[in-house]
């Protein structure tokens, strides 16, 4: 993240934690939108907002979007910026974790077989975004507190094993979320796991081998089990899908046919009145009351 005079920000001090793996780290409340370019880091970057939105552009445009209470994990050297290199108002903790360096520090066997353990975890996830719990976010208001604690110098609310402590129960937590994301993936169908994410997203454009990713197939075969399971193409079914939702805001009234295109997730409002006519055989203006 790039330093700034921001008062609502504090960064993680190496002294407050005195835990290896944790190379940097910080808690900002930001009230005003400010630039924010491209970056990556030799760790895996957490990111954990309480409030507010954070749109995350990866490589090939591919975008990672956290609302209040999410977890967005990025993956080490993957270049990332905010939305057209700015970062929106919002209330967020980030945490960089390199496994590596824990594994070079002494400690207990068991201890480490765990970090290699949660690694794995951390590797397996890709970069991507998930619904936090409420013990996670919990956990996070305790580093925040504590963390206003030792930026004032009120050194009886705070120490730094209690810190650690605190760093590692999010680290294991997010862990376990993930694994366990994963393993209801697993017992969903293709359609059921693409379908969710369209729904969730169809107000941005995005690409098809961005759904297929976050399936965990290939674009090819995602499309073959998609049709198999449903009968329609996925692009069929987020055009009908960006369509019905269309027609809604059209019958409202309240909408131009240029203003429901684009929160629609289409690029054009040319583009759109084609693919609209194609599935209601009529051109989007005649929806305007």
């Amino acid at each position: 993240m790039a330093k700034t005079s921001n008062p609502g920000r504090i960064e993680f001090k190496k002294e407050w934690f005195r835990l290896p793996l944790m190379t940097s780290g910080g808690y900002e409340l930001l009230v005003q939108p400010r630039a924010l370019n491209k970056h990556d880091h030799t760790g895996f970057e957490i990111t954990f907002i309480d409030k507010g939105e954070v749109a995350w552009v990866l490589e090939k445009g591919r975008k990672l979007v956290l609302h209040g209470g999410d977890i967005a994990v990025i993956q080490p050297g993957i270049e990332h910026a905010g939305e057209l290199q700015i970062i929106k108002p919002c209330s967020l903790f980030w945490i960089i974790l390199d496994f590596k360096l824990a594994g070079k520090t002494q400690v207990p066997p068991a201890f480490k077989n765990e970090l290699n353990a949660m690694e794995v975890e951390y590797k397996d996830v890709g970069s991507r975004v998930i619904a936090s719990t409420e013990k996670i976010c919990s956990l996070f208001q305790e580093l925040r507190n504590s963390m206003v604690a030792a930026k004032e110098g009120r050194t009886d609310s705070f120490s730094p094993l209690l810190n650690r402590l605190l760093v590692l129960q999010i680290v294991g937590e997010i862990a376990r979320l993930f694994s366990a994301n994963q393993q209801i993936h697993k017992t969903l169908t293709v359609s059921r796991i693409a379908i969710d994410y369209m729904k969730k997203n169809y107000r941005r454009a995005f690409s098809m081998p961005e759904i297929a990713e976050a399936v965990g197939l290939s674009v090819s075969r995602f499309n073959d089990k998609f049709k198999e399971e449903t009968g329609l193409t996925p692009a069929d079914f987020l055009n009908r899908l960006r369509c019905e939702k269309a027609m809604e805001m059209l019958l409202s009234g309240k909408y131009s046919v240029t203003e429901t295109s684009f929160s629609n997730g289409f690029t054009s409002s040319q583009y759109f009145a084609k693919v609209f006519r194609k599935y209601t055989g009529r051109n989007p203006a005649s929806f305007v009351p």
